[in-house]
């Protein structure tokens, strides 16, 4: 019998040939997608991984403050920096690049400098008001507003500078070392979630520094020379609709998975914070390995050949990655999440798993969207990206300010908040959608006007 008509040597070849469809169709973009994937992935891991020994060794409350503090800086992020690190994808040149990235890393030096000061002035009546344990917290936040800023400032420069491979050992660096510095930190002293906090700073330290350190030249320096703050200026205010349209839509994207654990708190306690905290780690774990280097690979791309033969059709290849890797995995997690966590986590943990579960639907939503957020940054439609990133926020919050006002039990709350959440990303989604050729034929004959020379006026 021949060697080819055994089904094991059938599967081999079938799986060979879908394999090259794949690289046919998406060619260098998914060598660079799995790549940084791959690294996400193994930085990820590590947390996965460490994670039913983490529930062991802090508490429900040591993550909760945790949790709080990473709602805080994560929203706080984008705001010390304005989102002017977006406007790096909309940069024509590597000298326009480099005056963004100036401008980029002096609002964020600036107003994270404005967040201690403020914090100094009224630490009195803030001290008074929060536990010991939240007042360290308090101290950490201006640091960490500013390596949040540079973070996103890092993480938008490698984009733009196609350094993939810098970027996807960073990706795999900062969650390895952070998870491993709050190991050994619980194993030698007694846990806390200031451990937590002060590993994730120091991880965050090297995380910017070593993107840096890899892809700014002496060149892309000379735009932080003195001389050139006027130009920096201007540009700044060239770009102001950066922090008019894209900041807020940035925060409400933000908000949907950071004020949460923030508002739940208020209404059900500290632990519930914990809980939250855990169950959306696990539920975004997919977005962070599958869905950023989607998006990151994706922006890159439509930066450089913001094409219509270009954009979209591959924009329909990362919505239908999206949609298989990443949103129907997320929501089969979702479906065995309750079964198998407390068997992982703990006995203490019990709650997380149902959370994951309500989690799992808002995540799957946001899968979808994620690889295209900075699709209005590169063709100039902020305004619509702040509409399309404003509406689940605000359903988002008020689903859980209803639920918390009218006494609610968490998970129902919880689940009203994830509903609403993931309905609402799914529409934006289609606005974003049904307007991307028309966004992409502007922009084509946007620069098609800019390229054409100029005729001298008749005389």
């Amino acid at each position: 019998m021949p060697l080819r008509t055994f089904p094991a040597r059938r599967a081999v070849q079938a799986l060979r040939a879908r394999s090259n469809m794949v690289a046919a169709a998406f060619g260098p973009f998914a060598r660079k997608v799995m790549s940084l994937s791959a690294l996400t992935a193994l930085g990820q891991a590590s947390f996965v991984i460490a994670l039913p020994v983490l529930s062991r060794l802090y508490t429900p409350a040591d993550f909760g403050l945790f949790t709080i503090y990473l709602s805080i800086v994560n929203i706080g992020g984008p705001i010390v920096g304005l989102k002017f690190e977006s406007a790096l994808y909309a940069a024509r040149t590597k000298q326009e690049a480099g005056i963004t990235l100036a401008l980029s890393v002096l609002t964020i030096t600036i107003m994270s400098g404005f967040a201690a000061i403020a914090l100094f002035m009224f630490s009195r009546q803030l001290m008074g008001t929060l536990n010991p344990a939240a007042r360290w917290m308090a101290w950490y936040l201006p640091f960490g507003l500013l390596l949040a800023g540079m973070w996103s400032a890092s993480s938008a420069w490698a984009v733009r500078s196609e350094a993939i491979s810098t970027l996807g050992i960073a990706r795999l660096a900062q969650p390895a070392a952070m998870t491993g510095m709050q190991l050994v930190a619980g194993l030698t002293m007694p846990a806390s979630g200031i451990i937590l906090i002060g590993a994730h700073l120091i991880s965050h330290v090297a995380y910017s520094t070593f993107i840096f350190s890899r892809t700014v030249t002496l060149s892309d320096l000379s735009a932080l020379v003195p001389n050139r703050w006027s130009v920096v200026l201007r540009h700044a205010r060239a770009h102001s609709s950066f922090p008019l349209f894209v900041l807020p839509a940035q925060i409400s994207f933000l908000a949907v998975s950071n004020l949460p654990p923030l508002l739940l708190s208020l209404f059900y306690g500290a632990e519930i914070a914990g809980y939250c905290g855990i169950a959306y780690r696990l539920v975004a774990a997919p977005l962070a390995i599958a869905s950023l280097p989607l998006g990151a690979i994706f922006t890159s791309v439509v930066s450089r050949l913001p094409h219509g033969a270009v954009v979209v059709p591959l924009a329909r290849r990362v919505f239908l990655a999206s949609l298989f890797f990443v949103a129907i995995p997320i929501l089969l997690l979702g479906a065995t999440a309750p079964a198998f966590a407390p068997a992982v986590l703990g006995d203490r943990w019990l709650a997380t798993g149902e959370i994951i579960a309500a989690f799992a639907l808002i995540g799957a939503a946001q899968s979808l969207g994620v690889p295209f957020m900075e699709v209005t940054s590169i063709f100039r439609s902020q305004a619509l990206r702040f509409v399309i990133e404003f509406v689940p926020a605000a359903l988002v919050i008020g689903s859980i300010l209803l639920g918390g006002l009218y006494g609610w039990l968490p998970l129902k709350t919880i689940w009203l908040m994830s509903i609403a959440g993931a309905g609402s990303s799914l529409v934006g989604l289609a606005v974003l959608w049904r307007r991307l050729p028309a966004m992409v034929d502007s922009a084509v004959r946007y620069r098609a006007a800019e390229e054409t020379p100029r005729q001298p006026p008749e005389r």
